[in-house]
């Protein structure tokens, strides 16, 4: 529903900016990074709050991040990257769902408990 609005607006507004000479038949996107967005019992999105993006550079990610790479061995560490083709990195899923759970102080504690799945943008 979402993903249909956006395409119709991007649509919408090609079309306002485009020549008329020029007729588009076909629209693509694509992601290739990682996006979660938090999802209640129903599927529905949690809000600002519930998302995760790769681009995330909170202070509690970056210090989760650190605390677990300092708990790993360099084998361990070389495991990961060979099962995952990355190293561990504030910018993957591990660190900043990790710091999510970890907020039950914060103002966004009460997400914790509402989150039922967690969704990929890309997917």
């Amino acid at each position: 529903d979402a993903i249909d609005l956006c395409i119709d607006e991007v649509l919408r507004l090609l079309r306002e900016t485009i020549p008329h000479e020029y007729n588009i038949t076909a629209l693509g996107f694509s992601t290739f990074v990682m996006n979660l967005v938090g999802v209640d019992e129903f599927g529905e999105p949690l809000g600002d709050e519930a998302t995760i993006s790769y681009a995330c550079n909170r202070a509690e990610v970056l210090d989760t991040c650190s605390r677990i790479e300092r708990t790993l061995t360099p084998d361990m560490k070389q495991s990961i990257y060979k099962q995952t083709g990355a190293p561990l990195h504030p910018a993957y899923a591990l660190p900043q769902l990790i710091a999510f759970y970890e907020t039950k102080d914060s103002d966004n504690a009460h997400l914790v408990e509402k989150v039922h799945q967690w969704k990929s943008i890309s997917s």
